[in-house]
């Protein structure tokens, strides 16, 4: 990671220095050389370490799991021609990127596919809904007993989710494109 930005340039209150605004970075583009872009490309091969993901299973002991950046990359790409998720998807998710789900799945696999990622830190279920609403997610992934309570909010029959196509936060997605529960019972009704 080389830098972190603020999603939006304004900021209610609160002046930002306009380095830490996505409308910044994107300005510093120009500043790049191609030559320092081609040189950070080659310092890298496939073979060479991307992540350490630390992680005991269900049952054995904690140990670190190195990935490479080709087998990775490869995984990632993979999975996303399974899942059909290209640059038009705007993913929500709630998985934690220290967690392999959420780095792969959610953080590299947005990359990958030039797509965009959403992310909520908000403390409330009502938070939560805002973002959905404002950011219009066409997918959701991650861990749905974490986003179970967001159904319970008053104003959740009042939100439109209808972006919305696909994913397995059940509780968060609208009835209309959830999958058919194969027992015959609604696995997470909202």
């Amino acid at each position: 990671m080389r830098r972190i930005v603020f999603a939006s340039d304004e900021s209610p209150g609160q002046d930002i220095d306009p380095g830490w605004t996505f409308g910044g970075l994107l300005g510093s583009a120009s500043t790049i050389s191609p030559d320092v872009l081609a040189a950070a490309g080659q310092a890298v091969t496939p073979a060479d370490p991307m992540v350490i993901v630390h992680t005991s299973g269900s049952t054995s002991e904690p140990k670190g799991v190195i990935h490479s950046h080709g087998a990775l990359i490869r995984h990632v790409d993979n999975l996303n021609q399974l899942r059909r998720y290209d640059a038009s998807e705007i993913l929500f998710s709630n998985s934690p990127f220290f967690w392999i789900g959420g780095f792969a799945y959610a953080l590299l696999g947005t990359l990958v596919a030039g797509a965009t990622l959403v992310c909520a830190n908000a403390p409330s279920a009502a938070g939560v809904l805002d973002v959905l609403e404002r950011e219009r997610p066409t997918m959701v992934n991650g861990f749905a007993a974490s986003v179970a309570h967001v159904a319970e909010d008053p104003t959740f029959a009042s939100r439109d989710l209808s972006s919305i196509r696909r994913g397995n936060l059940y509780p968060i997605m609208p009835s209309a494109v959830r999958p058919a529960d194969p027992s015959g019972t609604t696995p997470c009704s909202a």
